[in-house]
């Protein structure tokens, strides 16, 4: 504090101590500024706010290892560069670059955490990082306060660079000896979760019915690179040689391999990733796959890729997403031949958590702009260099693919790539602008010295590294400016959209109302043409012949997304949102959308992209009615990840549905708490489910007319959930008046809408009555909501087969076996073709065991009660509890009872006791231990 003091002066030093946390400078500044998304602070502070987010987790940390040590002084220091900052955008560009560079290898300790605790010398050491970056940020305080103009060049701006330098090595000094010391515990971590990974999935699905292929049973050579071999990819060859020492096959015994390429945006990452795949396809290897990791999301949906690639005989793209990840990973797992898969453009350690084989046939290759991942989960990585003037000219020379080239144009192109910093991206992007305006090179090099030359006196960048700020500006502008209305406003919207695999059809919507003016690109194919031309021949966008779609660089998205002015930014939102709208299946009314699940998958993830843009940008609607679409398509993209069970990815979308939602009282908003509870009643949480089915309803009830549809699909849920809760028979007779009136409002609908929903409604009845021990009703509802959903999916669908399980249950419960058995053997069959890990196979298998058990094949009962609870446990992470596991546990206890395995029993009885004390708190001991008591921890369904 003294030295900031010394340094600073009176008036800046006075609130060095005014914010004890990160959250309390964020309320100050939002309040200071009256933040909202249209203010010119708020386009300026969202370029920070990324950055400081790695500053906090290290203070974080430092008070967690060391309670003592006060960091206020530092979000005093922050504010103070934030308020000379938004003055100046030359100074912001120089701060900028500090913050990203600085923070990347703060992130470090963070990974490093569980090292510091009781160790005093790294304790200290993190003490010392601290003090080093309070004195550089008073330093530069100082100076950007008294010289915000000045040459970043000249002095006093040469003393801040170099001090900066130096901090910065400090800091990487003191990684160093935390990552000597956590490597080796590290491998040693890496490796156990591989192998803990590789025996869970093993012993969960050993013998199963699931298809296990061997090679013989799969298409081999295979792979499904996104590209073919690049003919101009040029230099990187001793990234390229080492990539082959760490990850090609060898003699050795030494496990999976696995490296990450590392740096930021624009240094050909991906290339020379693609590069290396093409070259192992060249060795002959058999199985090369390539992922986009950009979410999740997108790599689940790559590992149905590589099963639909390798024609893997169980693997489906309707099935769910588990059920395909488990094969892929068994394959990949057993296969004696040689695979390497590449994730490409990792964000986190933790997307890669659940996606990480491990054969020592196997390679795995990452990319990414953090080097985290080089120590987790990758055994090791590199740092992309920028390349060379002889690398840079080469790449130039060979974009342009001229016979030859005059000395005066090499000359010109090793200038104009020392210009672009040896950038791979600007190189590309700056090759297609010399070949669309057709000049040489020494040509296009004067003009981009006059590009240059403005903005050296003028910068608004955005760029994030220090060293090529003024390089970028020039190369951005240079690729934007000369663009066309109707191109720039298709780039805006593409820098919204998820960077690979755009549909073009997205762009030639059915209906272009209310996409606003400047949307004739999307009349026809034609226009659409017009406009994307002028953007791959400028390789700002990539375009596949062969399946109409397209993509493009991170870099570029997220530089062109700063480029436009705020309004353009939240217009071109707007516009994606509606597009997308316009692209994707419409749900209602609680109808099912899988005979649309292939449209879904196509557009998915594009949706996901539009929820994290939201939530950096914090978009509100300029005017009423500007979010109705985004909140629509929302809601039925969360509907299809409950029918994929995606839950995670639901839970996540589901958040932003609800923020965005402009009219909390309205029938949209009243749709979203619905489908929220409706995900809370399917995964058993009855008391979450409560105030979303019920606000649901109230909302319905005040904004809706009495017949609407609406209010009968909430009439059906809260059925469902009173009927999943199950306090008594007399609870029983309010669910069925709710279910008469659901049928009454459908009817008043009309004959075609009945057709579309009477199978729900009906069945939903026939469940009922079987609940009242009305069992002759119950079957005649079940098998007339059959015909329904016969008519409507057709036979040996899942709607078809729900009636077979229904009505099993009905036998079931009447002590009926051998007769039900037929009908839960049929249900088990097309439930584990459709998606073995759905709850309705877990549901089918557990009834199928338990008869096994009370006809006297106890051994047959267990065996597969071991295989479901294998199941259940798998899935309990994205269930959010372990009801099925309990409800399994429990049955597979009396089962071991009767086999005389008393121990086991006993140990297995208790714990399932126990889960189920834990779930139903107060409840536990007014019901007795029961087949019936352990039912109430899953949905009525699946009972």
């Amino acid at each position: 504090m003294a030295y900031c003091k010394s340094t600073l002066g009176r008036v800046d030093s006075k609130d060095l101590e005014k914010f004890e946390t990160y959250d309390d400078l964020l309320k100050e500044l939002y309040q200071a500024h009256q933040v909202d998304q249209a203010s010119s602070f708020h386009s300026f502070f969202s370029r920070f706010e990324p950055y400081l987010s790695s500053f906090r987790r290290f203070t974080v940390l430092l008070t967690a290892m060391m309670a003592s040590t006060k960091t206020a002084t530092i979000w005093g220091l922050t504010n103070l560069l934030i308020e000379i900052s938004s003055k100046s955008n030359d100074i912001s560009t120089k701060v900028l670059p500090w913050l990203e560079e600085m923070g990347s290898d703060l992130l470090l300790f963070n990974h490093y955490d569980w090292i510091f605790a009781n160790n005093t010398e790294l304790q200290n050491l993190l003490v010392m990082v601290f003090i080093d970056l309070i004195k550089f940020w008073a330093l530069a305080v100082k100076y950007l306060r008294r010289s915000p103009q000045m040459n970043f060049g000249l002095s006093p701006w040469s003393e801040v660079r170099s001090q900066y330098l130096d901090t910065v090595e400090k800091i990487r000094k003191q990684t160093a000896r935390v990552k000597e010391m956590a490597q080796a515990i590290n491998a040693k971590i890496v490796y156990e979760q591989q192998a803990k990974l590789v025996q869970e999935l093993e012993q969960r699905l050993e013998g199963t019915s699931i298809s296990q292929p061997e090679d013989q049973e799969v298409s081999l050579p295979c792979n499904n690179l996104p590209f073919p071999r690049n003919p101009k990819f040029s230099g990187r060859k001793d990234l390229l040689t080492e990539l082959h020492q760490r990850l090609d096959p060898g003699d050795d015994d030494q496990g999976m391999k696995s490296w990450c390429l590392w740096g930021m945006g624009g240094l050909g990452k991906t290339q020379v990733a693609l590069q290396y795949a093409h070259e192992r396809l060249e060795q002959e290897t058999k199985a090369v796959f390539w992922i986009n990791s950009d979410t999740p999301l997108a790599i689940m949906n790559g590992f149905i890729g590589i099963g639909l690639a390798l024609n893997h005989t169980g693997v489906k793209a309707e099935r769910g997403p588990d059920h395909n990840k488990y094969l892929i990973f068994n394959w990949l797992q057993r296969t004696s031949s040689p695979w390497l898969i590449v994730f490409d453009n990792v964000e986190s350690p933790e997307h890669l958590r659940t996606f990480w084989p491990a054969n020592k046939n196997g390679a795995i290759l990452i990319t990414s702009r953090y080097n985290i991942l080089a120590f987790n989960p990758a055994s090791g990585g590199s740092e992309i260099p920028v390349m060379n003037e002889e690398e840079g000219s080469e790449l130039l020379t060979k974009l342009l693919a001229r016979k030859d080239y005059t000395d005066a144009e090499i000359g010109s192109a090793k200038e104009l790539s020392q210009s672009l910093g040896g950038l791979p991206l600007a190189l590309n992007l700056m090759g297609g602008q010399i070949h669309r305006r057709g000049k040489r090179i020494e040509q296009f090099l004067d003009q981009y010295r006059k590009y240059s030359s403005q903005l050296h006196k003028a910068s608004n960048s955005t760029s994030l590294d220090i060293y090529y700020h003024y390089k970028l500006d020039t190369v951005w502008l240079a690729s934007f400016e000369p663009l066309e209305p109707e191109s720039r406003t298709l780039l805006s919207i593409l820098s919204f959209l998820a960077p690979d695999e755009v549909p073009l059809q997205l762009f030639l919507p059915e209906d272009k109302e209310g996409l606003g003016d400047g949307f004739d690109f999307c009349e026809d194919d034609f226009l659409l043409d017009e406009a994307l031309i002028p953007l791959t021949a400028s390789s700002l966008v990539g375009k596949s012949m062969t399946t109409d779609v397209i993509h493009l660089h991170r870099l570029v998205q997220e530089e062109y997304r700063n480029w436009i002015k705020p309004a353009e930014r939240y217009d071109a939102f707007v516009a994606a949102t509606r597009l997308l709208y316009q692209a994707f299946p419409k749900q209602a009314y609680g109808l099912p959308l899988r005979n649309e699940w292939d449209i879904c998958k196509k557009y998915i993830s594009h949706a996901a992209m539009l929820c994290t843009h939201q939530r950096k940008y914090k978009f509100k609607p300029v005017k009423k009615g500007d979010f109705e679409q985004f909140t629509r398509l929302l809601a039925t993209c969360c509907w299809y990840l409950v029918e994929t069970g995606s839950w995670p990815e639901h839970d996540s979308m589901i958040e932003v549905a609800e923020a965005i939602s402009e009219d909390k009282e309205g029938p949209l908003y009243a749709q979203i708490c619905n489908t929220a509870g409706v995900v809370e009643m399917e995964r058993g949480h009855v008391a979450k489910a409560y105030p979303l089915i019920l606000k649901a309803r109230s909302m319905r009830e005040k904004s809706l007319p009495e017949n609407h549809v609406d209010l009968a699909d909430s009439c059906t849920n809260l059925g469902n959930l009173m009927m999943t809760e199950f306090k008594d028979k007399k609870s029983l007779e309010e669910v069925e008046r709710l279910f008469d009136r659901a049928i009454e409002i459908d009817k008043m609908n009309g004959d075609e809408h009945c057709d579309k929903i009477m199978h729900i409604r009906i069945g939903n009845n026939g469940v009922l009555y079987n609940l009242q021990g009305r069992y002759e009703k119950a079957i005649e509802y079940i098998e007339i909501a059959r015909d329904y959903a016969i008519k409507l999916f057709g036979k040996d669908t899942h709607f078809d087969v729900t009636a077979d399980y229904d009505h099993g249950k009905v036998l079931y419960d009447q002590g009926k076996y051998d007769d039900a058995r037929p009908y839960f053997s049929r249900a088990e069959k097309v439930f584990v073709d459709s998606n073995p890990w759905q709850p309705a196979a877990t549901a089918a298998h557990l009834k199928l065991a338990c008869m096994d058990m009370r006809q006297g094949r106890v051994k047959d009962a267990i065996e597969l009660l071991r295989k479901t609870l294998a199941v259940c446990t798998f899935k309990e992470s994205v269930k959010g509890d372990r009801g099925d596991t309990a409800r399994v546990m429990r049955r597979l206890s009396e089962a071991l009872e009767l086999d005389g395995q008393l121990d086991e029993a006993k140990q297995l009885h208790d714990e399932a006791e126990s889960i189920r004390k834990s779930m139903q708190g107060d409840r536990f001991d007014e019901l007795e231990d029961t087949e019936q008591a352990y039912n109430l921890l899953v949905y009525v369904a699946f009972w």
